[in-house]
């Protein structure tokens, strides 16, 4: 495998480029108290706060329907596959760590780890450049986010703006009305 002119042969050495390429593609940005601030001061208010959010057990059974099944577990050690089997006997104690999480505003740190692997998307497949990486979460992570989706997106429905369409359920660059 080669990366801006080295060359790697070992399973180590060929690891390590990859770790190069994707680290050439990441910034560790961290905003100060200030930009966070300032930007918060820009967002309109609701009066209602997101932690009075309750989570219940039939919004968790329909988001675990959702949830692409996988043998292949994450960081957490659970496929997916294992919690949609499970899910009537894990409803309980996960409704209460989610909704734990959204009271206290705190997700937990051992969900956002992560596995990354390479997958090659053109061209040379020995050139590290080639390839993009891909994420592997925690399924309960996966889950919890499925489960927040809807009651996020109604509290803030009010704050986005019918012209944005990227990133919108059934609208696309293709939705946008046409200049005249």
């Amino acid at each position: 495998m080669t990366f801006n002119g080295k060359e790697a042969t070992t399973s180590l050495d060929i690891c390590q480029l990859f770790s190069k390429k994707f680290a050439s593609v990441f910034t560790d940005e961290t905003l100060s108290d200030h930009h966070v601030e300032r930007a918060a001061s820009y967002t309109a208010r609701s009066g209602q706060a997101l932690s009075t959010i309750h989570l219940d057990a039939t919004m968790i059974s329909r988001a675990c329907s959702k949830l692409k099944s996988s043998l292949n577990p994450g960081p957490d050690g659970i496929p997916s596959k294992f919690l949609k089997k499970q899910i009537a006997n894990l409803i309980s104690p996960l409704q209460h760590v989610f909704q734990l999480s959204v009271t206290s505003g705190i997700f937990p740190s051992c969900w956002k780890l992560a596995y990354m692997f390479p997958v090659h998307k053109k061209e040379n497949k020995h050139d590290v450049s080639n390839y993009r990486g891909i994420t592997s979460l925690c399924a309960v992570a996966k889950l919890f986010e499925l489960v927040i989706m809807e009651p996020l997106l109604a509290h803030c429905k009010a704050f986005i703006s019918t012209d944005q369409h990227g990133f919108t359920a059934g609208r696309s660059n293709r939705t946008l009305p046409v200049a005249v």
